[in-house]
């Protein structure tokens, strides 16, 4: 059963488990935690940006919330494509093409194509294209 647990295990689990819940660790991960519950807190229940700056550009209490949840979507959509670039998006691209990867597995609407000129990128090698009988 032990076993099984630590399998399916989560980060917070495995940071408990590595600190032996000692003293000061505690003491960090309770301030970690503590931290980042204040930053939400603020986040969501705190408008005084809206009663100091925003309420001359923006209509309604309601529609700034609006307009900051989805900066805050986006926002982390952004990161997350940027951190895990490049790669041969899953979703239809219509088309387009990030500038400087035409040519690339990137841009290959093939995806077995695009997996063998990701193997060659990786390896630092040229891509040739196998040949067809």
């Amino acid at each position: 059963f032990l076993s099984q647990h630590s399998h399916f295990s989560t980060v917070s689990d495995r940071v408990i488990q590595a600190c032996d819940l000692r003293a000061a660790c505690s003491a960090k991960m309770t301030s970690a935690s503590s931290f980042v519950g204040k930053a939400f807190e603020k986040y969501f229940y705190d408008f005084s940006m809206y009663d100091q700056v925003f309420h001359k550009y923006v209509s309604s209490k309601g529609q700034y919330v609006a307009l900051r949840h989805v900066a805050f979507a986006a926002t982390g959509l952004l990161a997350l494509v940027n951190y895990n670039f490049p790669f041969n998006p899953p979703f239809p691209t219509i088309g387009m093409c990030p500038s400087g990867w035409k040519g690339t597995f990137v841009c290959e609407p093939d995806k077995h194509k695009a997996m063998e000129m990701y193997k060659a990128w990786k390896a630092g090698v040229e891509y040739k294209e196998a040949a067809h009988h």
